[in-house]
């Protein structure tokens, strides 16, 4: 699992936007061709090759709302969703190549612990949260979570970092594939200025000029760049 890093001299194609939504179309359309059966190997049991083929089906639902939203011009908002693509594919290759199996049931079974979590917090805030679900439903969501929460002390199911797992999966990777620990600079971190809405997020909202601030709209359509990276 990977993506080949080959050099490509003709930059100009980086900053094509409509090439690139092409190829985008041509991408999808290459990946519904591909099997939808699980492939097994020595080292890939089926239990995680149904979760990354989740993870593939997630990212790719994720990839064609980046189309949609690069089309209508809302570029800082496709920012936030390349950055769930990526997350997702790096801890596909994480949970393929590095996680040992007790790992991997910590993945798959943390929504045992959160659903819990979440409902708790919900009853902090307004008492008459218990009363959105049934109580044999609210019975065996506490059952679940007794039956796993001492497996989780803080709120993920892994106690590594993003970075840290986009490391240790570039070291399973061939060379020419490493490409997590690159990309978590160049995606994860600048994504995250518009995921947790820091001030970088707001500044194409706004200019200064000679009478102080003023507000500018989003962008149209066909006020669109010929790259999505100004």
């Amino acid at each position: 699992m990977g993506i080949k890093v080959e050099p490509n001299p003709d930059r100009s194609r980086l900053r094509n936007l409509p090439l690139q939504l092409e190829i985008a179309d041509k991408l999808l359309r290459f990946a519904a061709t591909m099997t939808t059966e699980p492939r097994t190997t020595e080292n890939l049991t089926p239990r995680r090759s149904y979760i990354l083929m989740a993870l593939g089906a997630k990212t790719f639902a994720s990839f064609q709302s980046v189309q949609a939203l690069l089309k209508l011009g809302m570029y800082e908002d496709s920012s936030a969703l390349v950055r769930i693509m990526y997350e997702s594919a790096m801890i596909a290759t994480f949970l393929a190549h590095v996680a040992d199996d007790q790992t991997v049931e910590d993945y798959t079974d943390y929504f045992m612990f959160r659903n819990w979590r979440d409902h708790e917090l919900a009853l902090q805030v307004n008492p008459e949260a218990a009363r959105a679900f049934a109580p044999e439903a609210l019975s065996q969501m506490k059952a679940d979570f007794d039956a796993v929460q001492g497996r989780y002390s803080g709120s993920s199911w892994t106690k590594l970092s993003a970075e840290a797992m986009a490391r240790k999966a570039d070291d399973k990777l061939p060379s020419g594939f490493r490409v997590f620990e690159d990309l978590y600079a160049e995606i994860y971190r600048r994504a995250s200025a518009f995921v947790h809405s820091d001030v970088r997020s707001i500044q194409e909202f706004f200019k200064e000029d000679a009478g102080g601030y003023r507000f500018r709209d989003r962008p149209r359509p066909n006020d669109a760049p010929t790259s999505c990276t100004r």
